[in-house]
């Protein structure tokens, strides 16, 4: 009797246990700033699945959460390009504000092959400063205000051409540096240098000259 009422127990509780795992692979939690969507079979859903509790199939459906949220992107390698007069210049330092659109998600999950977390690479940012730094000239190519702004578009029209109009929005470009090579910030340094030398003997020569007509009019 008391063998039976063992066995009871343990099948109730192993009832329970497979009960609280197919309730648990039952829910999927939808945080809010996020588009769920829906596989079921591996084919995705076009109708986005609400933040929240939301129900799907175990072991048959998956629900895929897609931040919807601005995000930003770092990336701590020199890119390489060239002014429209092909001197050299790089960048460094580089956050990428973007934002995935909520309406987009569905399509965008089935369509991208890489991870979800990945859609503006290294590749990407790169081509769009290159594309950037040959529109300006020596002067403006390290101003913040004139290359963020040209990267920014540059980036947007790529992602666009990648994914779909409107699907993912640039909404900030930040350099932190944007610099030309050494040997050129010497040379710059060398030639500034040399120019107010020049201003300074020219001031010294201009000052010897009226003293000397004054001292020939004085004698």
């Amino acid at each position: 009797s008391e063998n039976k009422n063992l066995k009871k127990i343990i099948i109730a509780a192993v009832i329970a246990v497979l009960a609280i795992i197919l309730l648990c692979a039952s829910i999927t939690i939808v945080p809010t700033g996020y588009t769920g969507v829906r596989k079921t079979f591996g084919q995705v859903s076009q109708n986005p699945v609400d933040a929240g509790f939301n129900l799907k199939i175990p072991f048959v459906q998956t629900i895929k959460k897609v931040c919807n949220k601005q995000q930003d992107i770092v990336i701590n390698t020199e890119i390489w390009g060239e002014a429209s007069d092909r001197t050299p210049v790089y960048a460094n330092d580089i956050t990428i504000t973007y934002q995935i659109s909520a309406e987009h998600s569905a399509r965008l999950v089935a369509t991208v092959k890489n991870n979800i977390d990945d859609l503006i690479d290294n590749t990407l940012v790169s081509s769009a400063i290159k594309m950037s730094t040959r529109e300006l000239d020596v002067d403006n190519v390290t101003n913040r205000a004139y290359i963020e702004p040209l990267v920014l578009e540059k980036l947007n029209a790529s992602l666009a051409q990648k994914y779909g109009e409107g699907t993912i929005t640039v909404l900030k470009v930040a350099i932190d540096i944007m610099d030309f090579e050494e040997a050129y910030n010497a040379a710059i340094q060398a030639k500034s240098v040399a120019q107010q030398e020049a201003e300074r003997q020219a001031i010294e020569n201009k000052k010897n000259v009226e003293k000397a007509e004054a001292d020939k009019q004085v004698k």
